[in-house]
């Protein structure tokens, strides 16, 4: 698990571990704040539960609102994710990169692999996916359900090259190339304002605070590069949890579910 769903999972704990307290209001004379007669009673602690889900059906379980509350998954933040999700800011900085089974000719840009005959793989549904598809209309692109069945395709002979998020590439073989830059969110239900507003404050507080830097040189080579998405709409401070909302949900059951497609590494 050495790559970036590790600060994610780290970064999810050190912020829940604290910072949704903020969540709570009030202060010592009204523990308790009392929204329209409804009094919030919040567990001791919230906890994060990930919660596994492929990755086509990742946004619907959440949409249903049954499975999880929030996604937490490496998924990039896009224009057509945004009209039936509500992303964070963003708490990772990646691009997409091209590995190449042995014998494979070496490519110098991703634009390279648009030739007939040319078998490049990548997982279903994903940026990379998307990317192949309007980019690459010549080449024959194979697509898979899950991540590690990408990678096996290039090392059994399947694919003539594989394509996804660069960090996790590099895992599996020498990157050729390495192109489009793509931020990671964490994704809520359309239109949640008030876990928006939890987790936003809550990633804040954690990159803030210098304690981000830490978990990312725990992990990874190199300087930190995270992209600073906020703007006038990002919420700065925590909200007041309403009655049958999610954020209340989390703050009184105290677990705070993520789904994760888990075959990701």
């Amino acid at each position: 698990m050495n790559n970036k769903k590790i600060i994610a999972m780290m970064m999810t704990l050190s912020m829940l571990a604290a910072a949704f307290a903020g969540c709570l209001g009030g202060d010592d004379d009204d523990p308790e704040p009392i929204v329209e007669e409804w009094t919030l009673t919040p567990a001791a602690d919230v906890a994060s539960v990930f919660v596994t889900s492929d990755w086509d059906p990742i946004i619907p379980n959440l949409n249903a609102g049954e499975m999880c509350d929030a996604i937490l998954s490496a998924m990039t933040k896009t224009d057509e994710r945004e009209v039936v999700v509500d992303f964070t800011r963003g708490y990772y900085t990646s691009s997409q990169g091209v590995i190449g089974a042995t014998g494979s000719a070496m490519i110098s840009d991703a634009l390279d692999l648009n030739m007939a005959g040319t078998r490049v793989a990548v997982q279903s549904g994903t940026t990379s996916d998307l990317w192949a598809a309007d980019n690459l209309p010549l080449a024959t692109i194979v697509a898979y359900a899950d991540f590690p069945s990408v990678t096996a395709s290039v090392s059994n002979g399947d694919a003539d090259y594989a394509m996804g998020d660069s960090p996790v590439l590099a895992l599996a073989g020498d990157l050729m190339v390495t192109f489009s830059d793509e931020t990671f969110g964490i994704a809520v239900d359309d239109g949640d304002s008030e876990l928006l507003a939890a987790i936003n404050v809550a990633i804040t507080a954690v990159i803030d605070s210098g304690e981000y830097d830490l978990i990312f040189g725990a992990w990874f080579d190199g300087a930190v590069v995270l992209t600073d998405d906020t703007d006038a709409n990002t919420a700065t401070s925590y909200p007041m949890a309403t009655e049958g909302s999610r954020l209340a949900h989390v703050l009184e059951t105290g677990n705070l579910r993520f789904c994760s497609d888990t075959s990701y590494p």
